[in-house]
């Protein structure tokens, strides 16, 4: 039996009316080990699903393969002709495109203390904002790679039982 758990950092990010960068903290950025990245550096961002983002930088240190590249070689190109209705993927096959982005980066301030993350509206909107609200989204570091969560997303992650069945309700 685990007798210390070290928690995971759920960090509170606020989201501001413009909607197109989010900042991220001192403390996130070296749970992340990306402080080692250089001005603009890029990203991979992967929906997983509906409010829950995953990103990580495109040249990612210490890893062979990239973490999403599962996910980047699922995405497909439509074919000039389809001849047979079986030819025509599964839905969630062909609207992967809109669930991976690239984005970049850029350090604020010299001292590389916080990260703004180039998102787009686009994205943030997917994520829960709208024009001129401020939401609130949670922010977990899985290795390197940045999870971001709604918070829809993370309330109704809340309410699953993350033991599959072994913990009685």
């Amino acid at each position: 039996m685990a007798q210390d758990i070290e928690p995971v950092d759920i960090q509170e990010i606020s989201l501001k009316e413009s909607g197109s960068r989010i900042r991220m903290s001192p403390v996130l950025i070296r749970t992340l080990q990306w402080e080692a990245f250089e001005e603009g550096f890029e990203c991979w961002g992967v929906f997983r699903k509906v409010g829950e983002f995953l990103c990580a930088p495109v040249d990612l240190l210490g890893y062979d393969s990239h973490p999403f590249q599962d996910a980047l070689d699922s995405v497909i190109q439509p074919p000039e002709m389809v001849l047979n209705l079986r030819d025509i993927p599964p839905t969630r096959v062909l609207t992967a495109n809109s669930r991976i982005v690239k984005f970049t980066t850029s350090w604020v301030g010299k001292e590389k203390k916080q990260l703004s993350l180039k998102l787009g509206t686009h994205i943030t909107k997917k994520l829960g904002w709208d024009t001129g609200r401020s939401v609130m989204l949670y922010a977990l570091a899985w290795g390197k790679v940045l999870i971001l969560l709604s918070e829809n997303r993370y309330n109704d992650v809340q309410e699953e039982d993350f033991t599959n069945g072994k913990m009685p309700s």
